[in-house]
């Protein structure tokens, strides 16, 4: 299985990890999950989501 590359962000009361995909300007999406699953969940997903390179159809 692939795995994401995950960030996290930790405050006094909670730590949240994600995924970035897709460009930094395009419209977020949030995919969300529930125990027990976790990001890679969406390891297929997610690429479908954000527009692919210049110059280059998705298929």
């Amino acid at each position: 299985m692939t795995r994401l590359p995950v960030r996290r962000v930790t405050t006094e009361v909670l730590e949240v990890a994600y995924h970035e995909a897709g460009p930094s300007d395009g419209p977020p999406v949030l995919l969300l999950h529930g125990f027990p699953y976790d990001i890679h969940s969406y390891v297929e997903v997610a690429p479908l989501l954000s527009p692919p390179p210049s110059g280059r159809s998705r298929r």
